[in-house]
């Protein structure tokens, strides 16, 4: 049984193009698109090539070269691009090049390029076998041929790439790709193995010995078939002789029991693809979607190598989990927040519970669960409290000029003022139906109904508060069944669990919220005036998502507390959390 093992080397990633490899149990290959690609086009192409391969019987050369041609046909490739791959089947490797594309062989001592260009070879794999699929440029920026046969001397794929890199990262390897393809196979499985070949005749005269071959040494036997494309006609011509020298030596090591060499082997190979993935979906952050995918495949193949890992390779499958969160948070422009006691409410009342918060300039006002509510200044980090029997049971309530607002539970909106006395300001409304936030700007209570898809509007008058108007202009109306929150700067933003809606002087503004992902689910809006950014809390993330004003997403905070907390506010790039009777603080610059 023949076990392929490979390692990667790709460079930095082009700004207008894509540079990939795809690697399963038979087919191998490599591409390299200078301009015209996304890394998610390239992605798509590459999965294409390998899709059409699996379900295409290779039997013959012929057969492999119509399968890549055709499938690049199927996927319009731009003009300009290079191809290198191989499919194993049985002890035979089917080779094609495209472009600039190159393919190198080390076999035992000798080393040197199989074909480049338009064209095919096939032949039989011995033990140990190095197969190289690369580009031009990769060979040029190696210095060619002769640093390539130095630095692939009897090295195993891994060791390679981990030799080149240095020299590599010094020079622009933008868009630089070389595969190692090793092959191991077990002698006594091939005893009485016939090679699986066609029986035919343009077949049989392949595999005949081979003729001497000036500039070549010539130990052992190897038969490669070779085809040259011009435009659209393929000619087919064999090419007999000897490739190069192969000197016998004994490479077979033994790894234990044959279950665990397979697990070893199957490891390093994902180790390898897995760290490459990582890499391209860091130089993918300006696409966004094309990081968090690459991102799922890597977690994907993690949970799935996790089934068969080596005892051996769990700190090392511990720590590619970890770099894949740390990547996640790269793309995701994620920080993580730490939580720091602000202040205690059971400085003012033993076993003190705060329900929610409301903020007026740094003015922040919690209310209890008894009728007691609890004022703090965020400026000067005082902590008053004050029990008013009207207030038992609300939690919808703003603050405004020293004075809080709030609905009653059951009936309709007070207001105490800085003096400390209770005024029912509005009665209650039987036209209301379910009132989910309030807020108070330049004076003028807002109401959220989302039974009513209603955002009413309460003029200050001299004396009181005018009747009930609609906010909403007519024609402007949106179903609010699902909105959980109001902010207003001049602005009305009305918070939805998967968007956010604008309003400005009743009419809906063109406003596209860029969400970093799908599944995002947002839990307050919060904005002010004064600052910026536009705050969106996920309780169940455990984040605060920061947009620019015109929806733009810029980043993300990741805290604990966030998940735990019953509320939290924004205050000067400072989210304020409350969690049970603690007020916390956690820096969002």
């Amino acid at each position: 049984m023949v076990h392929p093992q490979y390692a990667v080397y790709l460079g930095r990633e082009q700004k207008d193009g894509f540079t990939g490899f795809v690697a399963t149990d038979t087919f191998f290959a490599i591409l390299d698109i200078p301009e015209g690609s996304t890394p998610v086009k390239g992605r798509s192409i590459m999965d294409h090539i390998a899709g059409k391969v699996k379900k295409t019987p290779i039997g013959s050369l012929a057969a492999f070269d119509e399968a890549i041609t055709s499938s690049i046909k199927e996927m319009n490739m731009p003009l300009d691009f290079s191809f290198a791959g191989g499919c194993l089947v049985g002890t035979i490797l089917y080779l094609k090049t495209i472009g600039d594309g190159e393919l190198y062989l080390r076999r035992g001592d000798s080393f040197e390029r199989l074909i480049t260009g338009h064209a095919t070879a096939s032949g039989y794999i011995e033990e140990g076998d190095l197969f190289v699929m690369t580009t031009a440029f990769f060979t040029k920026s190696m210095e060619g041929m002769d640093k390539l046969r130095t630095l692939f001397d009897h090295k195993k794929p891994a060791e390679i790439v981990d030799e080149l890199t240095p020299s590599m990262k010094e020079r622009d390897d933008s868009g630089a790709v070389c595969f190692l393809l090793q092959l191991q196979k077990e002698p006594a499985a091939y005893a009485d193995e016939t090679p699986a070949v066609p029986a035919s005749p343009v077949d049989s005269a392949v595999y005949q010995p081979p003729r001497k071959s000036s500039g070549m040494d010539m130990p052992m036997r190897s038969f490669f078939r070779s085809f040259r494309h011009q435009r659209k006609r393929v000619l087919l011509f064999a090419v007999v002789g000897i490739i190069f020298a192969l000197l016998l030596f004994n490479v077979v090591r033994s790894f234990g029991k044959k279950k665990t060499g397979e697990a070893v082997g199957s490891w390093q190979q994902a180790k390898t693809e897995i760290a490459d993935k990582l890499a391209r979906a860091k130089e993918t952050a300006v696409d966004m979607q094309g990081g968090l995918a690459a991102i799922a495949e890597v977690r994907k193949q993690l949970a799935e190598t996790k089934k068969t890992l080596p005892k051996d390779a769990v700190a090392q499958w511990q720590d590619l989990m970890d770099q894949t969160t740390t990547a996640e948070n790269t793309i995701l422009k994620r920080t993580e927040g730490t939580a720091e006691e602000f202040q205690d409410l059971a400085q003012e009342k033993k076993n003190a519970t705060g329900v929610a918060l409301a903020l007026w300039e740094d003015d922040l006002v919690i209310p209890g669960k008894d009728g007691t509510f609890f004022r703090s200044s965020l400026e000067k980090k005082t902590l008053s409290s004050k029990t008013v029997p009207e207030l038992s049971g609300s939690h919808i309530l703003a603050v405004y000029d020293k004075a809080v607002f709030f609905l009653r539970s059951g009936g309709g909106i007070y207001k105490l003022d800085e003096a400390g006395k209770t005024k029912e300001i509005i009665p209650k409304d039987d036209e209301w139906g379910t009132i989910t936030d309030m807020k108070v700007y330049n004076g003028n209570i807002y109401l959220l109904d989302t039974e009513k898809d209603e955002i009413y509007k309460y003029l200050v008058a001299d004396g009181g508060y005018s009747g009930k108007n609609s906010y909403v202009k007519s024609g402007q109306a949106i179903s609010m069944t699902k909105a959980n929150s109001l902010a207003i700067d001049t602005s009305v933003y009305l918070g939805f669990p998967d968007t956010i809606i604008k309003y400005l002087s009743g009419s809906r503004e063109t406003f596209t919220l860029t969400l970093p992902k799908e599944g995002v689910t947002l839990s307050k809006v919060m904005a002010v005036k004064e600052d910026e950014t536009l705050y969106a809390w996920s309780k169940q993330e455990g984040l605060i998502y920061l947009f620019t004003k015109d929806g733009t997403y810029q980043r993300q905070v990741h805290a604990p507390a966030f998940a735990a907390a019953a509320d939290v506010v924004t205050y000067k790039g400072v989210a304020y959390v409350l969690s049970g009777g603690k007020l916390l603080r956690i820096a969002l610059e």
